[in-house]
């Protein structure tokens, strides 16, 4: 797990009562990870298509999955206060 990852978990076991279980922030944490590399992949893919309507789709699919990376990090800054 990483440092930034293990930090937020101990400041929520610390500060509340009810928080995340280990299990649950590996999960949140392995989700934020697939966020970000199907984004990095769409965007690889992106500037490779010729195909405008194609190209169009998957910057719409790319937001979404940076959208959600950008969620799943709020999920755990609003555990951590």
């Amino acid at each position: 797990m990483s440092v930034y990852f293990s930090f937020l978990f101990t400041i929520i076991n610390v500060e509340r009562k009810n928080y995340m279980t280990q299990k649950e922030l590996l999960y949140v944490e392995d989700a934020i990870g697939h966020e970000k590399s199907l984004s990095s992949i769409l965007e690889q893919s992106i500037k490779s298509i010729q195909d405008e309507d194609l190209k169009t789709f998957l910057q719409k699919e790319c937001e979404k999955h940076k959208t959600m990376e950008q969620k799943l990090m709020s999920t755990l800054k609003e555990e951590s206060k």
